[in-house]
């Protein structure tokens, strides 16, 4: 499976790109335009306390926060097919193996912090 199909089949998360901020999981494809200041704050909590050893529940307030905003703007919005959406947005080969880089931190701290115990 790439990149890409298991970005869609994730929990809804924000990820920068080119200093642009996209929601991308599962039923959100869409470059967040709404929400900035608080989204910035919560998803540079989230960078700066990646690789870090953090207490369980302390690293799941720093993911779910994240992942909450990445949730409003999917409840927001109504994409059918994220794969066609995220064609559209055009990445060049740069954007995404940034993205990767991205996903493989995500994971890292999903599975490093014990987070599967807090997703229902």
């Amino acid at each position: 499976m790439n990149y890409i199909e298991k970005l869609f089949k994730q929990h809804p998360f924000i990820y920068k790109i080119d200093g642009e901020y996209y929601a991308f999981g599962n039923n959100v494809c869409l470059k967040c335009n709404h929400r900035i200041a608080s989204l910035k704050s919560k998803y540079n909590t989230f960078v700066q306390n990646s690789g870090k050893e953090l207490e369980s529940l302390e690293a799941w307030r720093i993911f779910h926060a994240v992942m909450f905003e990445a949730e409003i703007i999917r409840d927001k919005s109504k994409v059918y097919d994220c794969l066609e959406e995220f064609t559209r947005i055009g990445f060049n080969e740069q954007n995404i193996k940034e993205l990767e880089q991205q996903i493989d931190r995500y994971i890292d701290f999903f599975q490093t912090n014990d987070l599967l115990q807090y997703v229902k």
